[in-house]
């Protein structure tokens, strides 16, 4: 399938170059027109940062002073980040294979997903191709006797962890099938995803290499219907994923990762005190000197969040383990780590630590201004607004080359709307540390939420933009504020009601529909068909096939 590929790389060879890394000549070009931009980015925001002092409104200094934070540490994160991506790595869609068939399990944890999903799942991961041994072990929370009936169909291994005695949450159920099995090779495959048929014997090689904890795909969605919520976040498989790659330190990040078993008993199994395993478990294997490899091709495919509340569990949930390690083990005090692995667990952690705390502030700026008619700009106006125009057309270049041009206006969307959630993650940090921590919670279960969950998921940005719409207006009306002054702020507010507007969108056509849901039960109607009751028992199938018959649903 093409859409699981790089639309850069292709399985046609490519001629040969010189170089010892994948498309070295190739990605010269393109990286060094990344460092120079990155590097005037930089030294422009540099210049612009250090005019702010002297003109800031000093009669509001936690206005002034919260716009100078905000300011210094998104340069900072982009300094950090422009550092750590500084080489990324490519590799063939052809992958490596292994030197030899090792003996692999395969581990799929299953919470609460409709069976119809899970039965996708257990089909796909019966197609696999394997030359050696391979054990797959269905680890199932919610002990439904169907998933059991099903796996034993398949040959699988079913556990049940409150069975056997085990703790809720993800890593307990995934160290249960740990100390199941005897694989040499471990591939975590999430139960709402269909996994390719090859992945093992595209990806197992790079475990042959030594000191290789584990290899990560890339994380892909089925977004054949559309993707309003950006879930595909091309900024983080294709570009800071790659950085990391050429570091050796790449985070793992959800379904089909494959570990090496001898990697994971170093560090006592999957991390536990987070609420998924996945980037603790690299925080912890990368403090014991183990590296990890990037693999940029889909492995397998997974279904996105289908409305705002699942979205917010699950952003705000990575945001919440990103932000309690950076608090409670934090990456320039943790001992162990190579100085390129501390610096990308280092912005990842700034990153939601700025998007929660910072991202706000360019947000209500206006409003304030608007309100109560205080310039946050006293001195040297025209110098500040041409060097913060010049800092950010560097930056949007330098972006727009390090993130290959990837739907970057969607990933901006992407992180403007999601601030509740990451927010909310940051509360859930500060008031969970690790050594309190579950050891995972349940996925929500996947349907149409209550009216007055979405609105409650939107409120917040529903005022953004409310204010920012109405305020210019009313201020004028009023004379709260100059003309000047809100001639100002309103080309800020105009970007802020751009960045907000297409989640607010899609969640307020979300409420209609689940309006309706509710008028029709009121009635006596029959209840919407979801395409997660669809009975999917497609025998001998490949997973490729499995894929297009998803995006077929979709459609």
């Amino acid at each position: 399938m093409n859409d699981s590929l790089d639309p850069e790389q292709s399985l046609v060879p490519l001629p040969r170059v010189e170089g010892r890394r994948f498309r070295e000549s190739i990605d010269r070009s393109r990286r060094g027109r990344t460092r120079v931009l990155g590097v005037l980015t930089v030294g422009s925001g540099a210049a612009y940062i250090a005019l702010l002092p002297g003109a800031l409104n000093a009669a509001t200094p936690l206005v002034s002073g919260s716009y100078f934070m905000a300011e210094l540490t998104l340069l900072a994160i982009f300094l950090l980040a422009l550092v750590d991506l500084w080489t990324p790595r490519s590799k063939p869609a052809s992958g490596l294979r292994p030197s030899l068939s090792r003996p692999v399990d395969v581990l799929i944890p299953v919470v609460d997903e409709p069976e119809a999903m899970v039965e996708r799942a257990l089909t796909s991961a019966a197609c696999l191709e394997w030359e050696g041994p391979i054990e797959v072990h269905v680890i199932d929370e919610s002990g439904r006797l169907s998933i059991q009936v099903r796996a034993r169909e398949l040959g699988f291994n079913y556990l049940a962890p409150a069975r056997e005695g085990c703790g809720p949450g993800r890593s307990s159920a995934l160290n249960l099938g740990l100390d199941r099995g005897a694989g040499e090779l471990i591939l975590v495959l999430d139960a709402d995803h269909v996994v390719r048929s090859d992945a093992l014997v595209l990806m197992a090689g790079y475990l042959d290499r030594s000191g290789v904890a584990f290899v990560q795909s890339r994380p892909s969605a089925d977004t054949a219907g559309g993707d309003p919520f950006g879930t595909d976040a091309a900024a983080l498989t294709d570009a800071v994923q790659r950085g990391f790659d050429g570091a050796h330190s790449v985070l793992a990040c959800g379904s089909t990762a494959l570990y090496a078993r001898h990697a994971l008993e170093d560090v006592g199994g999957f991390a536990e005190g987070n609420l998924r395993e996945d980037l603790a478990t690299s925080y912890a294997l990368h403090g014991r000197g183990w590296k990890s490899l990037y693999f940029p091709y889909s492995m397998s495919r997974g279904i996105p969040p289908a409305n705002v509340t699942e979205l917010y569990d699950e952003r705000g949930g990575k945001a919440a383990d990103a932000l309690r390690i950076f608090l409670w083990d934090n990456p320039l005090l943790k001992r162990g780590l190579s100085w390129r692995s501390r610096l990308g667990h280092l912005v990842v952690g700034l990153g939601y630590l700025w998007a929660a705390v910072f991202l706000p502030v360019f947000l209500l700026i206006p409003v304030w201004a608007y309100v109560t008619g205080a310039p946050l700009v006293v001195a040297r106006g025209g110098t500040i607004g041409l060097a913060r125009l010049g800092y950010f057309v560097l930056s949007a270049l330098a972006c727009a080359s390090l993130f290959r041009g990837r739907r970057l206006g969607d990933q901006l969307r992407f992180l403007v709307g999601l601030f509740p959630s990451y927010l909310a993650g940051l509360v859930h940090a500060v008031t969970a540390p690790l050594r309190r921590t579950r050891t995972g919670t349940p996925r929500r279960s996947r349907g149409r939420p209550a009216t007055a969950v979405l609105w409650l998921a939107l409120l917040p940005q529903v005022l953004i933009v409310g204010a920012n719409l109405t305020l210019p207006i009313y201020a004028l009306a009023r004379g709260l504020a100059s003309t000047l002054l809100v001639a100002v702020n309103l080309v800020v507010s105009i970007v802020v009601v751009w960045a907000l507007w297409p989640l607010l969108v899609e969640g307020l056509r979300q409420r209609g529909e689940a309006r309706d849901a509710v008028r029709r039960r009121r009635l006596g109607g029959p209840p919407p068909r979801h395409d997660e009751a669809a009975d999917l028992r497609p025998a001998g199938k490949t997973a490729f096939q499995l894929f297009d018959q998803l995006q077929g649903e979709r459609r």
